[in-house]
C-alpha cells in the first residue's frame, strides 16, 4: 500500500521547563492550571423507573415487529 512506512512518534507528559519534542517523540506539557475537587455519580433510571422504560421499548419494538 501506498504510505505504508509512516510511523507514528510517542507521545510522553514533560514539565513545564523540559523540551517538548524530540526525533521519535513529541511531549505534552504538564501544567497545575487546574485542579479537580470532586467526581459524583447520579444514576440516569434507577431501579423500577428503568425497569418500566426497559419493558416498555422492549414492547414497543416486539409490537412494531409483529406488525
Amino acid at each position: 500500500a501506498l504510505g505504508s512506512d509512516v510511523t507514528l512518534p510517542s507521545i510522553v507528559p514533560v514539565r513545564s521547563a523540559g523540551a517538548a519534542s524530540g526525533n521519535d517523540w513529541i511531549g505534552l506539557r504538564t501544567t497545575d492550571d487546574s485542579v479537580l475537587k470532586a467526581v459524583s455519580r447520579v444514576p440516569l433510571f434507577g431501579g423500577f423507573l428503568g425497569l418500566g422504560l426497559l419493558l416498555l421499548a422492549m414492547g414497543s419494538m416486539w409490537y412494531r415487529e409483529g406488525r
